[in-house]
């Protein structure tokens, strides 16, 4: 099965080259990952990459890559008189809240399970453990009420 190429792209922000996403609308370079590394490479994860400039440097090669690992934050948040509990981490938020018809929402141990296997989130098991203390004890207070 042939692939396409994989690639990223970057911007100069400070003097030092960044991530950014094609629609963004500021001055970017394409970024090519190696052939050596592109299988463990996996699309829509951030990575900490050492670049290469091409000979007209109008582009570079990535020839290796480091998945980037983001600490989390657990926030209980009360939106229309109902606890949530937030968990935090790069650019997503995983969100209980009992009150949510959506399974995805209100289903603490697939929520728990998910956390667990986010590879690009450090401590994943502790932050998994962390999230059902609050989110059992935000299920206890929506149940009482």
């Amino acid at each position: 099965m042939n692939r396409g190429k994989t690639y990223g792209f970057v911007t100069k922000d400070g003097g030092r080259w960044r991530g950014c996403r094609e629609g963004d609308s500021y001055k970017k370079r394409i970024v090519f990952v190696d052939s050596a590394i592109s299988e463990t490479i996996v699309p829509g994860m951030l990575y900490k990459v050492a670049l290469k400039a091409t000979k007209d440097s109008q582009c570079f090669i990535a020839t290796s890559a480091v998945l980037f690992k983001f600490e989390a934050r657990i926030v209980t948040k009360i939106k229309k008189g109902v606890f949530m509990v937030c968990v935090c981490f790069g650019n997503k938020n995983v969100v209980y809240d009992p009150d949510s018809k959506n399974p995805r929402r209100n289903n603490i141990q697939s929520i728990a399970d998910y956390i667990r296997h986010c590879p690009e989130l450090k401590n994943a098991m502790q932050v998994a453990e962390d999230f059902l203390d609050s989110a059992f004890l935000v299920k206890t207070l929506y149940n009482k009420r």
